[in-house]
């Protein structure tokens, strides 16, 4: 079964680390290491331009509990860069050039330093907007 590199991010343990993904026919088990059914990519702009990418769960702020939140933060003080807060855990993989996760390539010890937790009090309340179709 072929395996690829990853990075998690572990909010109810409040660790991050890497950990080896399995391959289940043509994805790799991104769901039952994020304990979700849905995933959604996060932070594009930032982790596209590393060909890496961050999933999490995507009814993450949907959910009765929250297993913890983090957010993403380059910087001090007049910040670089802050993401959303996202409920429940993350989880970094590289990227090729066919959109693929392969092993990531990424120091963690950086992942460690941008990646700041957050209460689960803090957490944006899940919105929506609806657009009308034009005639």
């Amino acid at each position: 079964m072929k395996t690829i590199k990853a990075i998690l991010i572990d909010v109810e343990n409040k660790q991050i680390k890497e950990l080896e993904l399995q391959s289940e026919s043509s994805y790799f088990n991104l769901y039952k290491e994020l304990k979700c059914e849905y995933i959604t990519s996060a932070c594009g702009d930032l982790f596209n331009r590393l060909s890496h990418a961050l999933f999490v769960d995507d009814e993450g702020l949907l959910k009765e509990e929250h297993l913890g939140a983090f957010c993403i933060r380059i910087g001090e003080g007049g910040h670089l860069y802050e993401s959303q807060v996202f409920s429940g855990n993350g989880i970094i993989v590289g990227i090729n050039d066919e959109g693929e996760s392969i092993d990531h390539e990424l120091d963690i010890e950086i992942i460690k330093d941008i990646v700041r937790w957050e209460e689960v009090a803090k957490l944006p309340q899940p919105s929506m907007t609806f657009i009308p179709l034009k005639d």
